[in-house]
């Protein structure tokens, strides 16, 4: 009760329960459009455990408006991801 109410003082909603992933079947329709179905909107680790589940590389390539050093290879079972705020804003693959 006490969590709740200073919860709303401070204007802070509650973590939602992490979303399942889908069952590692999917992993062959990797697609930009379809990883951000799956992966946007999740925290980094709850982004990367689905990743991996699916048989995905996952990287950070850009973390609250700062570009992260990368490789410029282009892999079809790797998803990178901009973060904001620790949740995945938007990945694409590559």
């Amino acid at each position: 009760m006490i969590t709740l109410l200073l919860a709303a003082l401070l204007n802070i909603t509650p973590a939602a329960p992490p979303r399942e992933c889908p069952p590692g079947s999917e992993a062959r329709r990797l697609t930009t459009g379809y990883a951000n179905r799956i992966l946007g909107d999740r925290t980094v680790a709850d982004a990367r455990a689905c990743a991996e589940q699916l048989g995905w590389k996952f990287r950070i390539v850009r973390r609250n408006d700062c570009t992260l050093p990368r490789t410029l290879d282009r892999r079809r079972d790797r998803v990178n991801a901009t973060v904001v705020e620790g949740k995945v804003l938007y990945v694409y693959v590559g």
